[in-house]
């Protein structure tokens, strides 16, 4: 499964708007309006996550999401090629704050990005792994 070698992604623009900065803006956004990406008159976003911790990570570390309602939430780990590393979560979680522990002690040094799908939002961010 990879998320980087997408036909449809012609442009710059379209590769941008894959990455999300939070929960309603994307890279394209962000360069629209620099201060958050994101209209004054957006909501909430209805699920938010969290830069984990500790990173850079040596062996093990932590996620953390907010769900501001129940919903189906799926959380996946992606190498720098976009190949899928590890799955999180896939499953119905209540509205509340989770913290998901990940084990990276198998995976190599490098840059991987993990990403929450939930309630409607697509949200990204990066983590090293150093050894």
């Amino acid at each position: 499964k990879s998320i980087l070698n997408k036909p449809e992604l012609s442009t710059q623009a379209d590769f941008l708007s894959q990455f999300p900065i939070n929960g309603s803006a994307t890279m394209q956004n962000l360069i629209k309006n620099p201060i958050n990406g994101v209209s004054p008159t957006s909501r909430p976003p209805s699920a938010l996550l969290y830069q984990n911790y500790p990173n850079p990570v040596r062996s093990h570390t932590e996620i953390r999401f907010d769900l501001a309602e129940g919903a189906r939430v799926t959380l996946e780990v992606f190498d720098a090629r976009g190949e899928l590393m590890a799955t999180l979560a896939d499953s119905y979680h209540g509205s509340g704050t989770y913290t998901i522990p990940f084990d990276a002690s198998r995976l190599a040094s490098g840059t991987y990005y993990y990403r929450l799908d939930a309630a409607g939002v697509v949200e990204s961010r990066a983590m090293t792994i150093v050894r």
